[in-house]
């Protein structure tokens, strides 16, 4: 319904930039269900690659460029998510990175499960 709505608001041609998590990803197949992109207060729907390209295409979109994309992050959100995965690479880095380093390095990293999404409306 949301797509759907874009759609009738946009001018022909306009584009819609989508970042998603995407559901048959490897860090996704690999860490099941403590794979970060499980979200419940934030992700409502997951799609795959096909299934979001098919959503965009009955939604009157037509996919122009897509790429898995990364994000920038602190050292200190790493060191949390890394805890989810594995408590002791996650102690590790709290022990030998100063509190103050964790909150004032960031840096970007892929994870290889944020698919951007760039589709311009059909006319």
């Amino acid at each position: 319904a949301v797509l759907l709505n874009l759609n009738r608001m946009m001018s022909t041609g306009g584009h819609l930039a989508l970042a998603v998590p995407v559901i048959d990803s490897l860090p996704a197949m690999f860490f099941r269900e403590r794979w970060m992109g499980f979200k419940e207060e934030e992700h409502l729907f997951f799609f795959s690659r096909r299934t979001l390209r098919r959503l965009l295409e009955e939604c009157g979109f037509s996919v122009c460029f897509e790429k898995l994309e990364g994000k920038h992050v602190s050292l200190d959100l790493l060191k949390r998510r890394l805890g989810c995965y594995s408590r002791f690479l996650s102690d590790t880095l709290r022990r030998i990175i100063p509190p103050r380093l964790g909150r004032s390095f960031n840096f970007y990293i892929n994870p290889l499960d944020i698919r951007l999404v760039v589709a311009s409306k059909r006319s």
